[in-house]
């Protein structure tokens, strides 16, 4: 009797969130999870870079970063013993659409904790004397942001691809001139416009249960109410750029005597609410974005041009792309650039298999399951959505819209993506060693840019 032919595996499907409302208005995400006696939360406002005023990038970041140096009761140092003392961990972060604080503390130590992080969204001051400091060690940063090939490598393509006028383009951390330049009474502005409670979600996961939760985030934000009339807000960037807004681009970024060269390539990609996105992860997971991967199977294990090649859809509110990545050997900088446009041509024809699909979906579920089997990925999941403002709804429905893609509908969607007409291609690494292997692939014309991404002259030669 033959044996009977195995089931298809279902699909994951990670625990939804219940949503209310604080007092004041502020949404709350919240995940009841009882694995470990923890909560971990994000609060997240409308307080990114997108906001950075002109000639200010790296102001959200640093009014983000300089939350924990003071407020009119707590000073730096003791707001970072009383974190150290409730074991707590806490980190205020800015994106380019939101800034946000992570919290991750002992559900037992939540009130204090929550207290805390309450004083710091609403009350930070800003001491002049702490700017001043943290100023000191962010400068050195900058300076060695220059010596990294793939902060580099990311600067460069961002300003390449986006244009310095579009938000996406400016770095998180800004450049030494702007961050010089910011003042206390800046962020303290900055602070007073974006953080309000009408720009404000909660994201939390947490053994508590939901009545005990509610009576600590009202009794600690319930009552935050906005600091006086809003502010006009102008965005850099409001809505997606044109879809035929580039034409391809060489960019080239010379760095003397390096063993390495970092090659990023960068596509249009899709904003962060497109539903094409479960479609676009599946893709993704076949052709860079996991181990087995074409670009790993082909540059590192076929090849052997590189330890990783990867690919990855980054999505933000108003824009997105597409990009894929590797350091290679210096020698291998054109054989590898080829084999990243091969790879890139064969998705653009349409030729993922079945059996490949299968595979994207099967994998997919697999480390959504993993994700979520910590309070730190099942947060970081909800959150990405909450920063996008959409519906906590939309996991789901990601889910369910990538388990209907059938063959033809994927391979569409690839062809639709892969626009190397549109592509900037950005290389790090020593000029001299690396412009003879370029030749012969069929590249636009070379334009060359600093380390900070402003165009320059070719390296004179050796």
């Amino acid at each position: 009797m033959p044996l009977p032919s195995p089931a298809t595996p279902s699909s994951y499907l990670p625990p939804k969130v219940t949503t209310f409302d604080l007092s004041n208005g502020i949404t709350v995400w919240y995940l009841h999870s009882t694995r470990v006696p923890l909560t971990t939360l994000r609060l997240i406002t409308d307080g990114g870079a997108l906001f950075d005023g002109p000639d200010q990038a790296g102001l959200a970041s640093m009014t983000a970063r300089m939350l924990l140096e003071g407020t009119p009761s707590h000073n730096a140092l003791e707001i970072a013993d009383a974190f150290e003392r409730l074991a707590a961990s806490v980190s205020p972060f800015a994106t380019h659409d939101t800034a946000e604080v992570h919290l991750q503390v002992l559900s037992r130590n939540l009130d204090p904790s929550l207290a805390l992080v309450a004083d710091l969204v609403r009350n930070a001051s800003f001491p002049p004397e702490e700017l001043e400091r943290v100023r000191k060690i962010w400068l050195s940063r900058l300076q060695q942001r220059g010596s990294d090939p793939h902060e580099v490598a990311r600067l460069v393509s961002s300003r390449a691809f986006f244009g310095d006028d579009y938000a996406y383009a400016q770095p998180l951390a800004g450049f030494a001139p702007t961050i010089a330049s910011l003042t206390a009474e800046d962020l303290h502005a900055f602070k007073t416009t974006h953080y309000r409670p009408e720009h404000t979600r909660l994201v939390i996961v947490s053994d508590l249960e939901q009545a005990a939760l509610l009576a600590l985030l009202e009794s600690h934000l319930g009552d935050w109410q906005p600091d006086g009339a809003a502010a006009p807000r102008t965005a850099k960037a409001t809505s997606p750029l044109p879809q035929a807004r580039r034409e391809p681009a060489l960019v080239l970024v010379h760095k003397a005597e390096a063993p390495q060269s970092l090659i990023r390539i960068l596509l249009p990609g899709r904003a962060s609410g497109d539903p094409a996105l479960a479609g676009l992860d599946l893709i993704n997971t076949v052709f860079g974005g996991a181990f087995t991967s074409r670009l790993m199977q082909n540059l590192r294990e076929d090849k052997g041009y590189t330890y990783g090649a990867r690919s990855q859809f980054n999505s933000a509110r108003h824009d997105g792309i597409f990009v894929a990545s590797a350091a290679v050997d210096t020698e291998a900088t054109g054989p590898a650039l080829k084999e990243f446009l091969y790879e890139f041509g064969r998705l653009a024809s349409g030729d993922l298999s079945e059996a490949e699909l299968l595979r994207a979906k099967a994998s997919r579920s697999a480390e959504l399951a993993q994700t979520f089997e910590s309070q730190d990925g099942a947060l970081a999941t909800y959150a990405s959505l909450a920063s996008a403002r959409l519906p906590a709804e939309t996991l789901h429905g990601w889910i369910s819209a990538a388990e209907a893609y059938d063959l033809e509908q994927i391979n569409a969607l690839s062809q639709e993506i892969t626009r190397l007409d549109q592509a900037v291609i950005v290389v790090v690494g020593d000029l001299h060693a690396i412009a003879p292997q370029l030749e012969g692939l069929g590249l636009p014309t070379p334009e060359y840019r600093d380390a900070e991404g402003q165009p320059c002259a070719a390296p004179s030669a050796p």
